[in-house]
């Protein structure tokens, strides 16, 4: 029962990442950056401050979560100032609520990912009106449950996680966040919205169970969402609703179940915190920038170029070199 409530409470305070303090709010200022501005800073300030704050981690979450709701309350109606204290509750809570998550293992990472994702999807046509109302529904269920959602596992910590794999993991979000504010944005090609719900809910389902059953190692993985990636832009450039429908939902479920995975199990929450700050809003920030001013064909020319570079100045590829030097 506890392992099903802390399912639950991950899988109802990501839903209101993704439906209330993302998409929903982007769409209240009408993707105005200089009033959606207060948003992010906040949560910056959040993230830095959630290894300081006092109190245990559950006494912490019940405090933010009560900010959260009171933010909520005024939705229709969120000032600037509203905007800073909501992003600083989100910012401070998603780094506890990771650390809440080692508790749990694989089985409540999955649970919780696949029931925010397949509600997401179903829920995001959801009226802007009405958004206020379901954030203060999930915030209310968020701290009912948060009493009793406690995980048996105690796994061991890993060592710290490297600036290298921080800048992968933020890569794969700002590449995320780029496609999706673009498509959320573009009538042609907006899958959510086209009768793909359902098979968009199967295939992130798809993403989670390929990354939990069959794990690959960090550099396989990084191939992996590699070529996610690459077909899923391929879809979109090649305006192929039914593929980026299929191929999107599990590049997105992979990439995440791999982020999660890897820093549930981070010693050091200022570490953790640290990732936040580069993926939850430096990447997702800089993602929507790209949206914002329909840049988004240059993010795989980047790419290309990037790994094209990068192959030819590879010790493999010099190796290969000297030896057909040899041979001829």
């Amino acid at each position: 029962m506890k392992t099903l409530a802390l399912t639950l409470l991950v899988a109802v305070q990501f839903l209101y990442y993704l439906l209330i303090a993302q998409t929903g709010i982007v769409e209240m200022f009408h993707s105005d950056l200089s009033r959606i501005f207060w948003l992010p800073m906040g949560g910056v300030l959040g993230t830095l401050l959630s290894g300081r704050l006092p109190g245990t981690l559950r006494r912490k979450l019940a405090v933010l979560l009560i900010l959260q709701g009171w933010v909520t309350l005024s939705y229709a109606s969120l000032s600037p100032a509203s905007l800073l204290i909501l992003g600083l509750a989100m910012g401070a809570s998603a780094p506890l609520m990771i650390r809440l998550l080692r508790e749990g293992g694989p089985l409540v990472l999955g649970g919780a990912l696949g029931l925010s994702y397949v509600a997401g999807t179903l829920l995001f046509t959801t009226p802007l009106l009405w958004r206020g109302p379901l954030g203060l529904g999930l915030t209310l269920a968020a701290l009912l449950l948060l009493p009793w959602a406690e995980g048996r596992r105690r796994p061991r910590a890993l060592p710290s996680l490297g600036a290298g794999g921080i800048a992968v993991m933020a890569l794969w979000a700002f590449l995320d966040s780029a496609l999706f504010e673009t498509l959320s944005r573009d009538p042609s090609l907006s899958i959510w919205r086209d009768g793909h719900g359902l098979q968009i809910a199967l295939f992130h389902l798809l993403g989670i169970v390929l990354a939990l059953r069959a794990p690959l190692n960090w550099r396989r993985s990084r191939q992996a969402v590699a070529l996610l990636f690459a077909l899923s832009y391929t879809a979109y450039f090649a305006a192929l609703p039914d593929l980026l429908a299929a191929v999107y939902p599990v590049a997105i479920s992979y990439y995440n179940v791999v982020i999660l995975r890897r820093l549930s199990r981070e010693a050091d929450l200022r570490r953790v915190a640290a990732a936040m700050l580069a993926i939850g809003w430096g990447a997702s920030g800089a993602g929507l920038g790209v949206a914002l001013t329909g840049t988004l064909l240059l993010v795989p020319i980047a790419m290309a170029l990037y790994g094209t570079l990068r192959h030819f100045r590879s010790p493999s590829f010099h190796l290969q070199e000297a030896q057909s030097s040899r041979n001829t």
